[in-house]
This record gives C-alpha cells, structure tokens and sequence, in this order.
C-alpha cells in the first residue's frame, strides 16, 4: 500500500485567493497608466503638427464614461480625448481624401514589449504583496 500526505494545501488555496484579491482591474490600473506614458510620450513626439490639436488631444485616462466604459469592469483610455480634435482618427486612419498619418500605432508597436514589462512587473509587485 502507498501511503502519502501533501502539506501547505491549504496555505497555497488562501495564498492563490490573496492573489485574486490583490490584483485587480482597479489595483493594476497605475501599473497600465505608466505602461502607456512612453507610447503617449511617442505619439506626442511623431504625431503631424498643423496647429497641434491633435498632438496635444492625446491623452491617457483611467475613467472611461458612457458606452465605451459598459460591461468592463477596469477601463484606460489612450487616444485623442473626446471634443479635442474631431480629425484626431482622420489623420491616424486616413480618410478618401486624405493619406493617413499614423501616429498611435507605430507608438503602441514601438513600445509593445515595454508596455508588457511594465504591467509584468507590476502585477508581480501586486501578488508578492498579497502573500
């Protein structure tokens, strides 16, 4: 007959419910802000300038108001800022009558591996401190 007993069970259930806690949509939202300042420092830096309303409507936020922000239990925002720069989307997608100038995508691919790092790190920092 085999006989075996597995110890710390119990320690390891409490120590994963701590992690669940701990990091959340609401704790992990600083760690997402700092992940996207290189990629808004970027985009503000490459952007085209004609009178600057859309390099300067950039934005990162961390309330999303109206339907963007149903049924989504943590939100951050990066892009124009509503209101700002109606043509901010004319100028990154391009329009029939316009080539595009894209501004937030080559920043987001700039920094993809960064943005992963920081939130990477971040969440360890969260979960080293649940336990």
């Amino acid at each position: 007959m085999l006989d075996f007993s597995i110890a710390g069970i119990d320690q390891a259930v409490r120590a994963a419910r701590n992690i669940g806690q701990a990091v959340t949509d609401e704790t992990i939202k600083p760690e997402a802000v700092a992940a996207l300042q290189p990629v808004l420092d970027t985009a503000r830096q490459i952007a085209p300038v004609d009178r600057g309303e859309f390099r300067d409507s950039l934005a990162i936020g961390d309330q999303v108001v109206g339907e963007a922000s149903r049924g989504r239990g943590g939100s951050i925002y990066f892009g124009p800022l509503a209101g700002e720069a109606d043509h901010a989307w004319f100028v990154e997608l391009g329009t029939v009558h316009m080539a595009a100038q894209p501004t937030i995508a080559p920043a987001f691919e700039q920094h993809r591996d960064k943005i992963l790092d920081i939130l990477g790190q971040g969440a360890g920092r969260l979960i080293l401190s649940a336990n």
